[in-house]
């Protein structure tokens, strides 16, 4: 009998250790998943910014030139 609810015990720690690593894993998982698409939203933001940062230049270079342009007239 003892050796009976040794095991019931032994088996009910091991069923409540295996729910505590599953939510473990839950929670992992949804982590990873935040990272991925805070890195994918951090890549898109980082494409726009290059695109606008070339956008400038170039409205910069044509300010210049028109000022340029003016100040020879």
């Amino acid at each position: 009998m003892k050796d009976a609810l040794d095991l019931s015990l032994l088996i009910e720690h091991h069923k409540k250790e295996i729910w505590e690593w599953k939510k473990k894993e839950s929670d992992w998982i949804k982590t990873d998943h935040e990272l991925m698409n805070a890195k994918k939203i951090i890549d898109e933001l980082t494409a726009k910014i290059v695109e606008q940062v070339s956008i400038i230049h170039t409205l910069e270079k044509a300010r210049n030139d028109l000022a340029e342009e003016l100040k020879n007239k």
